[in-house]
């Protein structure tokens, strides 16, 4: 509350956080983290009084604000290869179509979330960000790639005379992306 006091429109910001608390399916347990976690309250502060849209993805994946209480959350990714062939091994293993895009998004939305955080708090910088939305879009894309052609195969048959390339322009292709960047392919 001394944080949405604090802020320029304290009124906007109170909104705010009880728009969060409201959507939390179980906000107790929101209650109890920022209790024992006073690092973990302002940053969920900041993150509903400057980042509206990465308080909704709380709101609507809770879960994402337990990744806030680990180390490993606020070390800067370098292992950006490594996190790309995790992703395609699971992918590889996924059985229904379904289940890959859905594995992908939530991974997708993990990441984001991490480097958001991370910019929010001033661990890594604009261009750091930027980098690192370009090189998620990176692994999702080419993560997503064989379960797509997988699945167009299933779909109307098998053309060996068939080649794919994909190109990233705009953003991506700078590797300027932000959270909310589209993707130009």
């Amino acid at each position: 509350l001394q944080q949405c006091a604090e802020g320029e429109s304290p009124d906007q910001s109170f909104a705010g956080f009880a728009r969060l608390v409201e959507s939390l399916p179980a906000g107790l347990q929101l209650f109890s983290l920022i209790d024992s976690h006073d690092d973990i309250a302002a940053m969920i502060m900041a993150i509903t009084l400057s980042a509206p849209d990465l308080a909704e993805e709380i709101s609507k994946h809770p879960m994402m604000a337990d990744a806030l209480l680990y180390r490993d959350f606020w070390t800067p990714v370098t292992d950006w290869p490594d996190r790309k062939a995790k992703l395609q091994n699971a992918i590889a293993e996924v059985e229904f179509y379904e289940d890959g895009l859905s594995l992908l998004r939530r991974q997708c939305r993990e990441w984001k979330f991490q480097v958001s955080a991370q910019l929010l708090q001033g661990v890594i910088d604009g261009a750091r960000a930027g980098r690192d939305y370009a090189a998620i879009a990176d692994a999702i894309i080419r993560s997503a790639l064989p379960l797509v052609m997988q699945e167009i195969n299933r779909r109307f048959g098998q053309n060996e005379e068939t080649s794919l390339t994909v190109m990233a322009m705009g953003r991506l292709g700078a590797e300027e992306m932000t959270l909310t960047s589209d993707l130009d392919l």
